[in-house]
C-alpha cells in the first residue's frame, strides 16, 4: 500500500525507522515530511522507495538512508511530483512520468535516473556549482529523452553512461536552458540537447 506518517519530530533524540525485510521490498508512501528519521534498507538489494500515482510530495531532507543494497531507489511515481533529497545520504531518485520538481538538499550528492521518452519536463532547484557536491543525472536506457521545464545548472554531470540516441529536451514553449557549469560524461552516439 501507500502509507502516510505523521508526528515524527526530526533532531528530537528520538529516531523512528523503516526497516526492510527482504529483497524487492517495496515502501509504499502517500506523501512524506520526514516521517521516520532512518529508512534502513539492511543491504537488501532492489528496493524501492515508492509515491503513488497521484502529485506526490515527499521530502527526505532529514531522513538517513542506511545499509543500502544494489539497485535502490527512490521512485516518486507517476504524475507531477516535488521530491526534496536527502541531505544525510546520497541515493538514487526517480521522478518517473510527470512533470517532477527536485529539491536538492545540501550537503550530500544526489543522483537522478532517466530511462524511457515519457519523463515529463522536470525542475531541478538548490544545485551549488562548484560547492564539492556532484548531483548527477544518470540515463539508464538507449533512446531516453531527459525533458527540462527550464534548467540552470541545475546538477553538475549529465551521465549518458554512452547509451545512444540520448536527448535532453526543453519543453514547447519558451525555454532557458543554462549548461554552463554542466559536464557531460560518457556521450553516445547520437545524443543532443
Amino acid at each position: 500500500g501507500s502509507d502516510t506518517f505523521t508526528g515524527n519530530g526530526a533532531n528530537d533524540g528520538v529516531v523512528n525507522t523503516i526497516r526492510v525485510e527482504s529483497a524487492g521490498t517495496i515502501v509504499g508512501l502517500d506523501g512524506f515530511a520526514n516521517g521516520v528519521d532512518v529508512i534502513d534498507v539492511r543491504s537488501h538489494a532492489n528496493v524501492e522507495v515508492q509515491g503513488t500515482t497521484g502529485n506526490d510530495v515527499l521530502d527526505f531532507s532529514e531522513v538517513r538512508f542506511s545499509n543500502v543494497g544494489a539497485g535502490f531507489e527512490v521512485d516518486a511515481g507517476n504524475n507531477n511530483d516535488t521530491i526534496t533529497t536527502s541531505n544525510k545520504d546520497s541515493v538514487n531518485y526517480r521522478g518517473g512520468h510527470g512533470n517532477d520538481t527536485f529539491n536538492i538538499s545540501t550537503g550530500q550528492a544526489a543522483t537522478f535516473l532517466y530511462s524511457g521518452t515519457n519523463n515529463g519536463s522536470d525542475t531541478f532547484t538548490g544545485n551549488g556549482a562548484n560547492d564539492g557536491v556532484v548531483n548527477t543525472i544518470r540515463v539508464e536506457s538507449a533512446g531516453t529523452i531527459v525533458g527540462l521545464d527550464g534548467f540552470a545548472n541545475g546538477v553538475d554531470v549529465i551521465d549518458v553512461r554512452s547509451h545512444a540516441n540520448v536527448e535532453v529536451q526543453g519543453t514547447t514553449g519558451n525555454d532557458v536552458l543554462d549548461f554552463s557549469e554542466v559536464r557531460f560524461s560518457n556521450v553516445g552516439a547520437g545524443f543532443e540537447v
